[in-house]
């Protein structure tokens, strides 16, 4: 750092000028007030005192120069950037300036100097501050344990308070007797008088109701409150009567039958709603079509009662799906009774489909004969359903050369997928493979089919799959597959 070379009284008048000019041009709240604090320390004795405050003793010498105590500058001037003498040395030469960079230089030195007595000055306020000790962790600790501990005992003393029985009188707070509840309702003046009770915190407040003095005063109440309740829905004879007959019953007794009453209620509505929806358009056409597809789907691995459980699951879980209201298949004795005719819906078509297949064993129907009685045009008919039928059919052929029932063949057609399905896995481990060789039983039941029976009429017509088919065969692949 190079140190400013002593500023002759010239100098300084120029340099005060020019600093004034700058800070004037800049326009600056904060250089302005440093500048006035620059024009009160060149006017006043103030580095003098700063300097004493910083601890350095110093004299001022012939020609006003600042001297140590021994006539030596102070260790620290140049630190302050507050030096009035060029360096004692004799042989230290000045540095050459030019008068531009004089001015630049001394502007510098004065803005430096304001801003080192600044922080003089605030750390000679900061020492006659009294700081206030930090607060003690520890305080703050045990006061929060020590009120986390007032509360946990105001708690249990409130726990306490609640739990203690109350006192009350046996022979004013019973119910009145069944058999004086309409003894006489004009006894009394049959004014309510209410009983002022002095309630602590401790005690249950009692209804109004228990409010009364006497056992007859309430009964009178309760014998003219039934009766205007039977006058205000206008019931009259036998329905009187079991209104008057319930409210003799005892308050238990009368929840459970309030109880029995509603969950009764709740069925008869929820059965009303199961048959508005099995005479409805919902279940007859479309729902049945539902049915119909996961029973003619290719993927199935049942025909019977593993298919009539996995629809009775599907209705739950996709009960939107089928158009069911939701409170059908929330109560077990609707979804009773829609699963049955679920179950009736599903053999009345297995028969219809065992009446066609005899048919085309009969007059020996080709594969797109056999798909255009059995599958609606609704539904989209892919190889995978040709490959499939095509196998059934086999199967009923043989079924019906060997027996000449054939009342029991869908139950036989389960026992062959069981059959297969543990053929396989105990020979092929790998799950792929299985699947590709069970494929590969179904495309060669459709090449026999084709080679004893060719096509004689055209394949069902191609149509979009509907949305519905797409949601109960992935259904299936995900919950009824092998």
């Amino acid at each position: 750092m190079v140190v400013p070379p002593f500023f002759p009284e010239a100098s300084r008048e120029q340099a005060r000028h020019t600093g004034l000019l700058l800070l004037q041009a800049q326009n600056n709240k904060k250089n302005q007030k440093k500048a006035d604090a620059v024009e009160k320390i060149l006017a006043s004795e103030a580095p003098k005192n700063t300097l004493t405050g910083l601890g350095i003793a110093h004299t001022r010498g012939r020609g006003g120069k600042t001297r140590g105590r021994r006539g030596r500058p102070p260790a620290n001037s140049h630190a302050l950037g507050a030096l009035d003498e060029p360096d004692p040395q004799p042989d230290r030469q000045e540095p050459v300036v030019l008068e531009g960079q004089q001015v630049a230089l001394e502007v510098s030195h004065l803005h430096d100097f304001a801003s080192k007595l600044k922080f003089v000055k605030k750390f000679q306020l900061r020492k006659t501050v009294r700081r206030q000790p930090p607060p003690n962790p520890d305080i703050r600790f045990r006061n929060m344990v020590a009120e986390a501990i007032r509360r946990r005992r105001e708690m249990e003393e409130q726990q306490e308070q609640a739990q203690q029985p109350i006192e009350t009188n046996d022979e004013e707070d019973s119910l009145p007797p069944a058999n004086r509840l309409f003894a006489d309702l004009t006894e009394g003046d049959g004014r309510e008088r209410l009983r002022e009770i002095e309630t602590s915190s401790r005690r249950r407040r009692r209804s109004a109701s228990m409010d009364l003095n006497t056992p007859e005063e309430r009964q009178q109440k309760y014998g003219c409150f039934t009766e205007s309740e039977c006058d205000r829905f206008s019931l009259r004879g036998s329905r009187r009567s079991l209104v008057m007959d319930f409210a003799k019953s005892d308050s238990h007794k009368k929840m459970i039958t309030i109880m029995a009453f509603l969950q009764r209620r709740e069925t008869e509505q929820a059965n009303v709603q199961v048959h508005a929806y099995l005479a409805s358009g919902a279940f007859k056409a479309h729902a049945s079509l539902l049915f119909y597809t996961a029973l003619v789907a290719p993927h199935n691995k049942g025909y019977v009662d593993s298919l009539g459980t996995f629809i009775e699951h599907d209705m739950v879980r996709n009960y939107a799906l089928y158009k069911i209201d939701k409170s059908i298949v929330e109560d077990e004795d609707s979804r009773v009774l829609l699963n049955s005719q679920m179950r009736i819906n599903l053999a009345t078509s297995r028969h219809k489909i065992k009446d066609k297949l005899d048919a085309a064993v009969e007059k020996g129907y080709c594969i797109n004969q056999i798909l255009v009685d059995i599958i609606p045009k609704k539904i989209e008919v892919t190889v995978e359903h040709r490959r499939r039928w095509a196998w059934v059919v086999a199967q009923y052929r043989k079924y019906k050369a060997d027996s000449r029932n054939t009342s029991n063949f869908w139950r036989e057609l389960d026992r062959t997928l069981n059959k297969t399905k543990d053929n396989l896995i105990e020979h092929v481990p790998d799950k792929r493979v299985r699947d590709e060789t069970r494929a590969q039983i179904y495309i060669n039941a459709l090449e026999d089919h084709e080679k004893e029976y060719p096509n004689q009429v055209p394949a069902p017509e191609k149509v979009d799959t509907p949305s519905w088919q797409i949601m109960v065969e992935r259904n299936l692949d995900k919950y009824h597959t092998f």
